[in-house]
């Protein structure tokens, strides 16, 4: 079996049969040359499609790519340059996914001969929206985010012989349901000499702000020993009030405490 998914996966490049127990998938690559005029140059165009047929009854599903996240296409003017990439899948039963990015900044090189380098800096913004499938306890929903970022970095090469660079990475994350904002920064450092082979990144995640709707699950949860029923109720609707929190006799009790005697 596995002899033969190699031997149906002609590539990336190129038209492929990927095989698995629960489906199978066709699709093609298609790169287009570098389109250089004058200053400008345009690289790494590649357009793909694939489509899935499952084998559990789920509908077919197809996918459009201009380029790959992993992989974006870039256009340079210059010193001044950008990039980014385009992806669509659809299924018979609607939107999957739709995910798009687009960078824009400036980089530099030098060659001396006996050492060569580049800095950069660039901008981006990354889009997705998703379907996320139904379960036993919620149902099907579209969810988003929205990232901007900023790279700045570098590398230097000495005579092919060590190599040095680094990469810092910050960035904004919004995404929803449920609607929350995170912060995040990392840092990346390679050195390379002779056979010698050392990289460290270091990588931070804040949550900045978000509706308070996102801790409520666990206050239901812990609430359930006192009323499974509202518990359950409020977890299947996904949203919550002041009479799903408290209880009539719980409110009863709280007016008690604060009421005048005559």
């Amino acid at each position: 079996m596995n002899a033969l998914k190699d031997f149906l996966k002609l590539g990336s490049t190129g038209p492929s049969i990927e095989l698995k127990p629960t489906s199978v998938t066709a699709g093609f690559a298609i790169p287009i040359p570098t389109i250089g005029v004058g200053v400008l140059t345009v690289q790494n165009i590649a357009f793909g499609a694939a489509l899935t047929i499952p084998f559990t009854g789920k509908p077919a599903r197809v996918r459009f790519n201009f380029s790959e996240r992993q992989d974006p296409f870039l256009v340079t003017v210059i010193g001044l340059g950008g990039g980014g990439f385009f992806a669509l899948a659809l299924g018979l039963d609607g939107l999957e996914l739709f995910e798009m990015s687009i960078e824009v900044g400036a980089s530099v090189a030098l060659d001396l001969g006996v050492a060569s380098g580049e800095v950069h800096a660039l901008a981006g913004l990354y889009y997705k929206l998703e379907r996320i499938a139904a379960t036993d306890t919620a149902a099907e929903y579209d969810k988003a985010e929205l990232d901007g970022y900023v790279r700045l970095g570098g590398s230097v090469n000495v005579l092919g012989i060590a190599s040095v660079s680094i990469e810092f990475y910050l960035g904004l994350k919004y995404q929803s349901p449920p609607p929350e904002l995170w912060g995040q920064a990392s840092l990346t450092v390679e050195v390379d000499v002779l056979m010698f082979s050392a990289s460290y990144s270091f990588t931070i995640e804040r949550r900045i702000a978000g509706s308070s709707a996102s801790a409520l699950p666990g206050l239901i949860a812990a609430l359930a020993t006192k009323g499974a029923g509202m518990a359950s109720l409020a977890a299947s609707t996904g949203s919550y009030t002041f009479v799903d929190l408290v209880s009539e006799a719980d409110w009863d009790a709280y007016a008690a405490a604060f009421a005048s005697v005559a």
